[in-house]
This record gives structure tokens, sequence and C-alpha cells, in this order.
């Protein structure tokens, strides 16, 4: 498994995409941060409300899902690399856990460039309080989260569809239309579906760890997150395969 691990990690990162959408992401949160400075004043709320915002924008998340999930997943089906792979012996399960681990390492170090970028602008003339710069830091890796998340379920549709195009359009409404239209049906219906979403808990989960209280959501975010690898592994070990 750490042979193939290796070996997909390097294909991946011969992909131009994920260094075109990580560069094009970093340029976005740094703008956003310096818009909100020179608007609102050098000051600890402009810096974190510039970082919190771009971080929150639904075309950065466009920028980094959609680049990423293509970079790891694009070729599976059409190159007919997986049935070469399980036909030397591997096991479905290992194969699968190896792309997530794939997603995994690549949001990882965009997400810790995002960090020293959000350390390294952050001036001692902001005054940001310890307090403040923790639930910043928090806030940026629960980003990383959100966005592993979507990329899993993404392929999880991928993966029950057999269509990358599938996965893909998925990564689009999860970074584009999903909320919008949960949010539109609480105002419009006064359905409340957005809170209980794998969105909704992970953004409770923030405002309990600002206020202080134990982020409980956390425990049905994960569980959303398991469920979705455990659906995609479940339904992989029967899939059928042309060999």
């Amino acid at each position: 498994m750490r042979n193939l691990f290796r070996a997909d990690l390097g294909r991946i990162l011969k992909v131009p995409v994920i260094y075109v959408a990580s560069v094009l992401s970093l340029i976005v949160i740094l703008f956003e941060m310096m818009d909100e400075l020179i608007n609102k004043g050098e000051n600890a709320t402009a810096y974190i409300s510039g970082f919190t915002s771009s971080l929150s924008a639904p075309y950065l998340a466009l920028f980094i899902t959609v680049p990423f999930f293509y970079a790891v997943f694009s070729n599976e089906l059409s190159s007919k690399s997986m049935q070469c792979i399980i036909g030397r012996g591997l096991s479905r399960d290992k194969l699968i856990i190896t792309k997530f681990l794939d997603v995994a390492v690549l949001l990882g170090f965009l997400y810790i460039f995002i960090t020293m970028l959000c350390l390294l602008f952050a001036d001692a003339s902001y005054g940001i309080s310890d307090r403040q710069m923790y639930n910043l830091l928090i806030f940026i890796w629960m980003r990383a989260l959100r966005y592993f998340g979507y990329i899993v379920f993404s392929a999880m549709v991928m993966y029950l569809t057999s269509s990358t195009a599938a996965g893909m359009v998925t990564s689009i409404a999860f970074a584009l239309i999903f909320k919008i239209i949960f949010v539109l049906m609480e105002e419009l219906f006064g359905v409340t579906i957005y809170d209980y979403t794998f969105d909704g808990m992970l953004d409770w989960a923030y405002s309990s760890i600002e206020t202080g209280a134990f982020p409980w959501q956390f425990i049905p975010a994960i569980a959303y997150l398991l469920a979705g690898l455990f659906i995609t592994v479940f339904f992989f070990r029967r899939k059928e395969f042309e060999f």
C-alpha cells in the first residue's frame, strides 16, 4: 500500500491544475485580507474578517475542491488503472483508502501554506489576541476538513455511478449550490435543513468553539464523513470490472 501511495501521489503531483488552483487560492486569500485591512483599518477585526470571508467564499471552495478532485480521480475510470492494481492483488479497501490519503495530503500541504500566510501577515500592530489567533487557526483547518468531506462525497457519487462527470458535478454542487438551496428553503418555507448537514454541523461546531462551549457537533459531522467513506468502500467492493 505504501508503494501505491507514493506512486499515485507522484502521479498526482505532476498534474499542473493543482498548482494553479493552490496559487490562485493563496492569491485570493491574500487579496481579500489586504482589502479588508485597507477598507476597515489595520486591526485585528479587519485581519480576521479578511481571512474568514475569503476562506468561506464559494468560489474558493470551487478553486480547491474541483481541481483537487480532478487531479486525484479523473483518470480512475477511463484509464482502467484500478483494474490493473486490483489484478495485482491489492485489496479494494486499500485502493480507496489510498485515494483519500492522496486527497488528505494535498489539502494538508495547501492548508499548511495558508496557515503560514496567516501567521506571516499577522502584524503585532493589529492587536490580535492569542484567543483570536487560536480561533482563526481552528477555522482554517476546519475549512480543510470541510473540503475533504466535499471530495469524499463527490468520490462516493463517482464510484456509485461509475461516472467521473457525476463526481465533478457533485463537487461543484457542494461548492456553489447546496448551501444556497438549503438556506432558501429555510427562508421561503421555514424548513431547517442546513443546520443538520455536514456543512451546518461544522459551522455550528465552530460557533461553539468561539463561545467556549464543547463542539459536540463534530461528532455528527465526522459521522457523515465516515458514512461517506463506508458507503464508497461498501459499493466498491461489489463493483464488477472488465479485466
